[in-house]
């Protein structure tokens, strides 16, 4: 249980530093990544605008996740001159971080956060996770 902790431990901080760095930099943050069943919970501590949640599905365009408008990466370009990017597809992060720093415009910053990790009970999460994995 004692690796649990740790591993829960060290995910909190690196979220609520990058939540800090988010916030300081008064930024829009645009989200990349559709993720079915992630839990938006750090949303709240966000205190920069969100709009906009950026994905390269052209099926998703114009749906709604966490009551912010999908859109594709040409439009979030257009909408922006200067913006923050949080990737969420964290299986996916290399290759969207190349495709954002070949934009016109691309973000001032891009961070990346694994939401299967937003949870109530981190430790639990991983015990839970442990279990199906034995």
């Amino acid at each position: 249980m004692i690796f649990y902790t740790e591993e829960a431990a060290l995910w909190k901080r690196h979220k609520e530093s990058m939540i800090q760095k988010i916030n300081d930099s008064n930024l829009p943050l645009v989200i990349f990544g559709r993720v079915v069943g992630a839990n938006p919970a750090f949303l709240s501590s966000v205190k920069v605008p969100v709009e906009y949640v950026v994905s390269n599905h052209p099926t998703s365009w114009g749906k709604r996740m966490w009551g912010l408008e999908v859109i594709g990466p040409d439009r979030m370009e257009k909408a922006y001159s200067a913006y923050n990017v949080l990737i969420l597809c964290v299986h996916y992060s290399e290759e969207i971080t190349k495709q954002l720093q070949n934009l016109s415009s691309p973000p001032a910053e891009i961070f990346q956060l694994d939401l299967r990790f937003e949870q109530d009970d981190v430790a639990g999460y991983f015990k839970k996770m442990q279990s199906t994995i034995e």
